[in-house]
């Protein structure tokens, strides 16, 4: 049933792929519009083009719009499948089947890029049409059942259906008539769910035709006489007139000659008034056979003589379509070959480029390399210059450590010796006090270990702390701290030292004043200070220790001493660790020189200042300056 399948399809595609039929559904209107002028835009245009192929029974005016859709497309970017499907439907509607086949395909393929499977299903529905249309069966059902998958994947019972109800057609041309039945029934009962008349009908006639060639008269008589009887009833023009000559067929089989010959003639009067000329043919032959059987010769010759006619008007059009392919697959090959060494060349083009490219690539691959050994090369040299510079400077820190370390040997072999010498002394004054019973003298001498053991004690822990800072070991712990706490603390420590010498310590520290720092380290600074203080103030001096906020909002710290002053030339290099750098106090107390150097280290640590201001004869101030804790 070509014409069914036909009509199936265009539903199918128009259904799924018409947007302007629902505002234009005249082709005229479509045209009126591009004549107009009023198309507002190439989209437009394109979707004008397509609906307007869609709608037109003309395969010259198919094949224009589709042409100029494609175009379109082309120029948009867009997929070209639905135009490529119109200019095969052309192509069909004139039968060359080779040019359809080409563009149903094309259309497919599209369709598989885009992922639109609805639009495939109908692009497969028109290829196993072309199929059809060539008797080759075999391919018709392959894209039939594609179709069929595609549709049952998609829930679309309608369109499922009708590929079904074509299949089973295609089965029945193959000789098929068990499958062709049990299809025919399964879509039967799918069209009569849906309320489909029409298609319900055509499934019980074809399975008439079925039966009939089954040889089961019966049934096939039934199924008949009811798909004419509806068929009939709802104006069709086609199917009628087959399932009329085929119920002749079953008449003449059971000898009822008279009824045959009726039913034949009104089928042969349906086929005449729309045309169809293969209809004619069949239902002249089957006439020409009843009258023959009838022995009514004259009528069997006449109709015998129309058969022949018709059938070779059926052949000399199917010969002049074969020509007609024959020459479109002749024109279709030779392009094809002229696209064949097309592409040959474009492969021997692209290989020449994809070497020259690779060439280019491994030249650039080899600079890039030269480039990259000789940044390496460059570094290289770069570090080890560097590496040379840092080693020459570790040479010169090495050789300043070692002066110093030779240093602080001599001068604590030079500084120990005094006091360890004192105590030698003291010992044998000890003896001659008890043999001599001489209290007020050991009295005396108990002062002298006093002092000669807080020398010795500061001596020592200098020594110690300067050489924990030297290994960066100095154990550091930032916390609050207060001030008047630090300070009074370190103060009780001298009150013996400050007693002996007659030196009134006094302090003025503001109260609540909070700083933050380390509170070892701190102690440490303010303990170095007082000694020095101490030392370097005669009897009878004074000491003052001040603390208050800064202007800058730090935390200022001032330790005054009415001493006996430091020369100005020395003053520079003060808080340095120096040779012939300690100096004897007013009472000959002696240092190893250590005491302010690592009062600067620990303020550094504490992110403070030190300033020394200082008069000979008359004192010396050191002011420090901390930052205040804040929450």
């Amino acid at each position: 049933m070509i014409t069914l399948l036909r009509l199936s399809i265009i539903l199918i595609f128009l259904s799924q792929a018409t947007i302007f039929a629902a505002d234009w559904q005249q082709s005229d209107s479509l045209k009126g519009l591009i004549a107009s002028n009023a198309v507002k835009d190439d989209q437009q245009f394109y979707n004008i083009c397509c609906a307007i192929a869609e709608e037109s029974a003309d395969a010259d005016e198919i094949l224009h719009f589709s042409n100029e859709a494609i175009r379109l497309a082309e120029k948009l970017n867009i997929n070209p499948a639905r135009p490529y499907l119109l200019k095969g439907v052309s192509y069909l509607n004139t039968g060359k089947l080779a040019l359809a086949l080409e563009y149903f395909t094309k259309s497919a393929n599209e369709y598989i890029r885009s992922k639109t499977q609805t639009g495939l299903a109908s692009a497969y529905l028109y290829i196993a049409e072309a199929y059809s249309m060539q008797d080759n069966h075999n391919n018709e059902k392959l894209y039939l059942k594609k179709a069929i998958d595609i549709f049952r994947a998609e829930g679309d019972s309608v369109s499922m259906a009708t590929a079904l109800h074509n299949l089973g057609y295609a089965s029945y041309n193959m000789g098929q008539y068990d499958t062709a039945l049990v299809i025919f029934q399964h879509t039967g009962d799918i069209y009569k769910r849906l309320g489909h008349s029409m298609e319900y009908a055509y499934c019980i006639g074809n399975s008439g035709l079925v039966y009939s060639r089954m040889n089961e008269l019966e049934k096939a008589e039934h199924n008949l006489l009811y798909a004419i009887e509806q068929l009939n009833r709802l104006g069709d023009e086609y199917a009628v007139p087959e399932y009329m000559i085929e119920y002749a067929a079953i008449l003449q089989q059971k000898g009822q000659y008279s009824e045959a010959i009726e039913v034949a003639g009104q089928s042969y009067a349906m086929a005449s008034e729309n045309d169809h000329i293969e209809l004619m043919r069949d239902a002249a032959y089957r006439l020409s056979r009843l009258y023959m059987d009838m022995g009514k010769y004259d009528s069997a010759c006449h109709f015998q003589e129309l058969f022949i006619s018709y059938n070779d008007s059926v052949k000399n059009y199917r010969n002049v379509q074969q020509m007609a392919d024959l020459r479109t697959e002749f024109e279709v090959a030779q392009k094809q070959s002229e696209v064949d060494v097309l592409e040959k060349n474009r492969i021997i083009l692209r290989i020449i480029i994809i070497s020259l490219i690779t060439i280019l690539l491994l030249a650039g691959g080899l600079i890039l390399l030269y480039y990259i050994n000789l940044k390496k090369l460059r570094r290289l040299t770069s570090d080890l210059e560097e590496r040379q510079r840092q080693l020459e400077e570790q040479r010169e820190e090495l050789k300043e450590l070692n002066r110093i370390k030779d240093k602080f040997f001599s001068v604590i072999s030079h500084d120990l010796r005094s006091p360890i010498s004192s105590i030698g002394g003291i010992s044998h004054l000890i003896k001659e006090s008890l043999e001599q019973n001489n209290l007020a003298m050991l009295t005396e001498i108990t002062g002298y270990i006093d002092q000669t053991v807080f020398s010795l004690t500061g001596l020592l822990e200098n020594l110690l702390n300067w050489a924990q800072s030297q290994q960066g070991k100095f154990p550091y712990s930032e916390e609050k701290l207060d001030l008047r706490e630090i300070i009074g603390g370190v103060v009780k420590l001298f009150a013996s030292v400050s007693l002996v010498k007659n030196i009134q310590v006094k302090l003025k520290i503001k109260p609540g004043l909070l700083i933050r720092g380390d509170r070892n380290s701190l102690m440490m600074i303010i303990r170095n200070l007082l000694s020095n203080a101490i030392k370097f103030t005669p009897q009878g001096g004074m000491i003052t220790i001040t603390g208050d906020l800064a202007e800058d909002g730090g935390v200022k710290i001032a330790v005054t001493d009415s001493g006996i002053g430091i020369p100005e030339e020395r003053i520079p290099w003060l808080f340095e660790f120096r040779e012939n750098k300690s100096t004897y106090g007013t009472e000959k107390e002696k240092g190893v020189g250590l005491g302010l150097t690592l009062v600067n280290e620990f303020v550094k640590l504490n992110k403070g200042t030190i300033e020394v201001n200082s008069t000979v004869g008359k004192g010396t101030i050191f002011t420090l300056l901390f930052p205040v804790y804040k929450d």
